[in-house]
């Protein structure tokens, strides 16, 4: 399962697989907590969402010419409410 959204001329795309093959998998609400971060300040930058079951997740980040710039995976599986934080 794919969701995309943009933050601020980036692309997310978060994938999310499961344990169990005979399930749907749904992700929903994805959503960054802000939609600018400044390096300088060290801020971070939050994508929360909900999985329909318990799942590893994915997170690419793209620049507006499809470039990948940014790669982050769950270690472990996630529960049904999760995010995952991005250092810019």
């Amino acid at each position: 399962m794919k969701h995309r959204s943009w933050l601020q001329g980036l692309i997310l795309v978060l994938c999310a697989w499961g344990s169990s093959a005979n399930a749907e998998l749904t992700i929903s609400q994805v959503r960054p907590d802000r939609l600018q971060a400044d390096p300088a300040k060290r801020e971070r930058v939050t994508v929360g969402f909900r999985l329909g079951e318990p799942a590893k997740a994915l997170l690419q980040i793209f620049d507006g010419r499809d470039l990948l710039i940014r790669e982050i995976a769950s270690n472990a599986t996630l529960v049904k409410a999760a995010g995952l934080s991005v250092n810019p």
